[in-house]
């Protein structure tokens, strides 16, 4: 039974991801962007990821979505007609390399919760065992996400405060009149 809901999730992340491609009106983009992230943060929570789901559904379906309603509202609109609806093929063949190399890796990955993984013979096994010792830190999922995982946090941070400063830099602008919308 758990197949069909993980294969009616992937179905519909996939319907989602397309939709908010084609869609041309960038709010509606955000909205199905937001949609997608809550997609994935049940996923998360499904797979026995509390901590992933819960970031996911605080960042992706979140404060990225209310940024990016914040960018859209202080931008312009402008459209260009263009008759450019041939084909591409550079960017067709750069897509379907990386698709492919994707495929490969894939399939040389071990089967989903597989004990013969390296992540439950190796990664796993170091942090239980060495976890404690290395950080000082009783409690083990701790440990992981504050130490073993903090370059990742770090990472995450950095692009929310990035996008946040472009944000506050919308809003100075507009405020300087630069802005002839009003």
């Amino acid at each position: 039974m758990i197949w069909i809901l993980n294969g009616a999730l992937l179905l519909t992340l996939i319907v989602l991801a397309l939709w908010a491609l084609k869609s041309r009106d960038l709010l509606v983009s955000a909205m199905i962007l937001s949609l997608y992230s809550f997609l994935m943060a049940i996923i998360y929570a499904q797979l026995n990821s509390p901590d992933i789901a819960l970031t996911e559904a605080a960042v992706g379906a979140g404060i990225t979505t209310v940024l990016f309603i914040l960018a859209i509202q202080k931008t312009r609109r402008t459209e260009e007609e263009t008759d450019d609806d041939q084909l591409q093929i550079g960017p067709l063949c750069v897509v379907l390399t990386i698709g492919a190399v994707l495929a490969l890796a894939v399939a040389g990955m071990p089967a989903f919760g597989s004990p013969d993984s390296p992540g439950a013979t190796v990664t796993g096994n170091l942090y239980l065992e060495e976890g404690q010792a290395t950080t000082g830190v009783a409690n083990i999922v701790t440990a992981i996400i504050a130490y073993y995982r903090s370059f990742d946090t770090l990472g995450e941070i950095t692009v929310i405060f990035a996008v946040g400063i472009a944000i506050i830099g919308l809003y100075l602008k507009k405020q300087e009149g630069f802005d002839d919308d009003e």
